[in-house]
């Protein structure tokens, strides 16, 4: 069975227990697989499916505002929170145990590269797109001519 929305579980449940009081609460007991159960039984079962279902609903409703606060706030503290890892850096620069006691690693140094580093990587990515077959018309051409 496909899972149903809040509403339309709600919905049903309470139809039910409207006609539960409208056809059987003058009967005696009846039976559901075997088990017998008065009408007033069946109808404090549905009643307890309505009120979890709205307490659930009101717990998901309650989180979700929650998330969206903290999502907020640190949003509203973003700056805040760069600031101070950019004062973090520029108090102890390269000093790794102190950026490890502020759960930061060390910048990775990159500067210009040389065209013999560009060429190979640009060798290296095509090797790579080779092997694995994933190299379009245009750079299979290239490959095949050169």
């Amino acid at each position: 069975m496909a899972r149903q929305p809040r509403l339309q579980r709600t919905t049903r449940y309470v139809a039910l227990a409207r006609g539960v009081k409208k056809r059987w609460m003058a009967s005696g007991p009846i039976s559901l697989d075997g088990v017998s159960y008065t009408p007033q039984e069946i109808l404090d079962g549905l009643k307890s499916l309505v009120g979890a279902i709205d307490d659930s609903a009101q717990a998901y409703a309650a989180w979700r505002a929650k998330v969206a606060a903290q999502r907020q706030l640190e949003e509203s503290l973003h700056g805040f929170v760069l600031g101070i890892a950019a004062t973090v850096r520029l108090q102890y620069g390269d000093d790794l145990k102190a950026l490890v006691d502020f759960g930061m690693d060390q910048v990775k140094k990159t500067g210009l590269k040389t065209l013999e580093v560009k060429a190979a990587a640009a060798d290296k990515g095509r090797a790579t797109r080779v092997e694995r077959g994933t190299m379009g018309k245009r750079q299979g051409k290239k490959i095949k001519a050169g």
